[in-house]
């Protein structure tokens, strides 16, 4: 492939261009990270240039993210039985269907940025063809076969108008990946009624008292078998990874305090917030200013932050008046559903006594791999199925099947109406009123104004107990004058997967041992490497006796540790293998410790477990022997110090976490090997679209957080090497200071742009791995001194 196969689909960014659809002129400014500031005199074409901009950058990711959404992956993607199953699933969710219905009900304020977003995104796409759109479109026919490229660029595929519609399914698949999933319900349900002794059903309880976790009672009546077959018999045969895969399991979460003058250096409040998902390139954020060139009734909006790409407006920011941002709450939202089917007519399930039949759609998919000589005999055909709970995601085979209830799914709301109110919230009162239309996902939004006001108000959930939006619980100018949201119980007693307050007292801590704060000392604060399980955990591993003067060696040489991780820090390293292994030891059960759902809250149970010595989970089923807590300490410690030897030398100072701790960011679908294997195109080559061995500090509880799984055997199994796959990473970070805009910073993981040719394709890896920032920048006169280029797009003259 030549250079022109990569760069011919670059935007232009500087000049003079007519576009049609524009009422008047737009001037779009960039700097040298790409990041656009957009000014125009009217809210429609504030809203158009956006939707523009956004398709010049991202164009590839907004094509494969909605045809993920339509279930329609078939049409630009080679024809596999992979790709089929997730177009199964995607269909069965209903996800489309329930965005055209709720663009139908949209308010018109909604509609006509919808609308006015859209025209932009199809002026550009209009422009050009499909290839010089993204040159993903020729890599996704790169089978390894010549054969099969060339019937794949000969197909006839044409690139489709963006809908309004196409935006309200982004923002559901964008909530649907940072919800907490209902697979947490049944795979722990699974590993409690797999344990025979009990233990983990005990624990489970303990953590659930003392968390609120949800454990569903019908799910722990049922025999094991029965809960395998229910998640064997899910549709598509989708797991937990492969939604990984498609970008929709990122084990969300995220980092957010806000403090008010009173803990400032400036007398003004500030605002810090970090999101972790999935490690994507590029990331679905996108930071870009928004600012009408004069805020009157038919153009209210000037803010600046991190967009959503497919979706109008700024989702994590600032206007002139308030700052405001989110973290993703842990309240379960996601409901199974169990229903009973008849025996006699599986078409039926019982409901408030009686059988009821579900609404059964027959489903052809339309398959043309090009080729009329050699066309497939069979094309898939599927069933969707709904049931007054929702959509039923297993077969209908077995006694039960399982049915999904979740808002997301519902169409009755006007989530980006409240995001495009909040956008232009002046104060508390209308900040509040705008999240109360907010329905999906569920999330906790930090609050702070020019005037010295902070808060958090709840958003996107309800219950028996909340069933009218002033009832969600919030915090107002607390008397401590800080706000502290890092995923703990905080504003609602609710079942949820919450961790505990430890990390939530670190930041509280951090944030009273230093009188007076700034963006610098934020900043710190954000990128601690300090590990809160690590150091409880230190005691017991101390208290160990070993007879092995190497182990004694380095049970002494762990003292001096500061529990930090560090990328070039040996302790670390060595610590974290060690932890791995205890986790593999107690819950020696495959399905537990490699299933992707459960591994964020294992450290959790774990914590639990700990004072308890002689609980019969420190038993290792497959021995002879009745192991308890001291013995799996011990055989962790002297594995982990095997295993490492073994990998990187018996010199244990030589050892390094980022020797291990890398990751590697990843193109959504095409640059998974689930669909397209270890690919040289998407790997290596000119411009790489997979950026790979990345180095990085931090550790899963560390306010840095980072989350990976290590491939450790299970008993009686060997490994020669151990290979780590981080799965979460902070994506963006951002500090907002109220006495100064542009005293504000930010840093993305990956870079703005959406092609690899782009020099801002991956220019924030560096900054964002090292923690530094760019300045966030406010005001016409200041965007004009920092941008390097500058686009005036002209409407069409009559």
């Amino acid at each position: 492939m030549g250079y022109s196969f990569y760069f011919s689909p670059l935007p232009e960014t500087s000049g003079v261009k007519t576009v049609a659809g524009l009422n008047e002129s737009v001037t779009i400014y960039r700097d040298s990270w790409a990041i656009p500031q957009i000014y125009a005199s009217n809210a429609e074409d504030l809203f158009f240039a956006q939707g523009y901009v956004h398709a010049q950058d991202r164009w590839w990711q907004m094509e494969i993210t909605r045809y993920l959404g339509m279930g329609r992956l078939h049409d630009i993607l080679v024809d596999t039985p992979q790709i089929w199953n997730v177009d199964h699933w995607m269909l069965t969710l209903g996800l489309a269907e329930s965005a055209r219905l709720e663009w139908e009900n949209a308010l018109p304020e909604t509609r006509t940025a919808l609308e006015a977003y859209s025209a932009g995104v199809n002026a550009y796409i209009q422009e050009r063809s499909m290839e010089s759109l993204a040159s993903e479109y020729g890599l996704v026919g790169l089978t390894g076969e010549l054969d099969s490229l060339l019937i794949y660029l000969g197909r006839d595929v044409q690139v489709e108008a963006w809908e309004p519609y196409h935006s309200i399914l982004v923002w559901k698949l964008f909530a649907l990946s940072v919800t907490p999933s209902f697979w947490m319900d049944l795979d722990l349900a699974i590993a409690i009624r797999s344990d025979q002794t009990g233990s983990l059903q005990k624990l489970a309880n303990t953590t659930a008292q003392s968390l609120n976790w949800p454990l569903n009672a019908s799910f722990l009546q049922m025999k094991p078998e029965t809960l395998l077959q229910l998640r064997e018999n899910i549709i598509g045969n989708v797991t937990p990874e492969l939604m990984q895969a498609l970008g929709l399991f990122s084990s969300a979460g995220g980092n957010l305090w806000v403090a008010s003058s009173h803990h400032t250096v400036s007398n003004a409040p500030l605002l810090a917030n970090t999101l972790n998902m999935l490690p994507e390139i590029p990331t679905v954020w996108y930071e870009m200013g928004l600012q009408c060139n004069a805020i009157q009734a038919d153009c209210p909006y000037g803010m600046v932050g991190f967009s959503l790409v497919g979706i109008p407006g700024i989702v994590i920011g600032h206007n002139d008046q308030v700052a405001w941002a989110f973290n993703p709450s842990q309240v379960k939202t996601q409901n199974l559903v169990l229903l009973e089917l008849n025996p006699e007519d599986k078409t039926q399930y019982r409901r408030n006594g009686s059988w009821v039949s579900f609404e059964i759609k027959e489903v052809n998919l339309s398959v043309d791999n090009g080729d009329e000589d050699n066309s497939f005999e069979i094309a898939p055909q599927f069933q969707i199925v709904r049931s007054e709970d929702g959509p039923v995601i297993t077969a209908l085979n077995g006694d039960y099947a399982l049915a999904l209830d979740w808002a997301g799914l519902d169409a009755s709301s006007d989530t980006i109406g409240s995001l495009l109110l909040l956008n232009r919230a002046s104060n508390w009162q209308s900040f509040q009123e705008a999240l109360y239309l907010w329905r999906y996902p569920a999330v906790q939004v930090a609050y702070a104004d020019v005037v010295d006001n902070i808060g958090l108000q709840m958003a996107g959930y309800s219950s028996e107990q909340i069933r009218n939006e002033e009832d969600l619980p919030s915090l107002y100018n607390p008397v401590t004058g800080f706000i502290v949201d890092v995923n703990q119980p905080l504003l609602l007693d609710a079942e949820g997967y919450w961790i505990s307050n430890e990390r939530a007292k670190h930041v509280e801590t951090l944030l009273t041992r230093q009188v007076s704060h700034s963006p610098e000392s934020f900043a710190a604060i954000q990128n601690d490497l300090y590990s809160m399980f690590s150091a409880d955990l230190m005691p017991y591993v101390q208290a160990l006796r070993f007879d092995d003067i190497q182990l004694q060696a380095l049970q002494t040489w762990l003292r001096t540790w500061d529990f930090t991780y560090h990328a070039d820090n040996a302790q670390a390293a060595f610590f974290a293998i060690f932890i791995d292994y205890v986790i593999r030891l107690t819950f020696d059960q495959p399905f537990l410790t490699s299933t992707l759902s459960l591994h964020s809250i294992i450290p959790t149970l774990l914590h639990y477990l700990l004072p308890n010595a002689e609980d019969a989970l420190w038993d290792i089923q497959q021995t002879s022997d009745i192991e308890n807590r001291n013995d799996i300490l011990q055989q962790a410690f002297s594995l982990a110090y095997e295993q490492m030897s073994l990998q990187f030398g018996e010199d244990l100072t030589q050892w390094q976490w980022g020797d291990l701790h890398q990751v590697t960011f990843f193109s959504r679908i095409i640059g998974q090997d689930e669909f397209f294997g270890d690919n040289l195109a998407l790997n290596s080559g000119l411009f790489p679209i997979n950026q790979q061995d990345i180095v990085l500090d931090g550790y899963f509880d560390s306010l840095n957080s980072t989350r990976h799984i290590t491939d450790l055997p299970f008993i009686n199994d060997e490994v020669d090497e151990l290979t780590l796959s981080v799965y979460s990473v902070p994506v963006y970070r951002v500090i907002i200071d109220l006495a100064d805009f542009n005293n504000s910073r930010a840093m993305l993981s990956t870079g703005q742009s959406g092609h690899p040719a782009s020099d801002n394709y991956k220019d924030m890896i560096v900054p964002w791995r090292t923690f530094a920032y760019h300045d966030l920048r406010w005001g016409l006169t200041t965007v004009r001194e920092v941008s390097d280029k500058r686009l005036e797009l002209e409407p069409e003259r009559r």
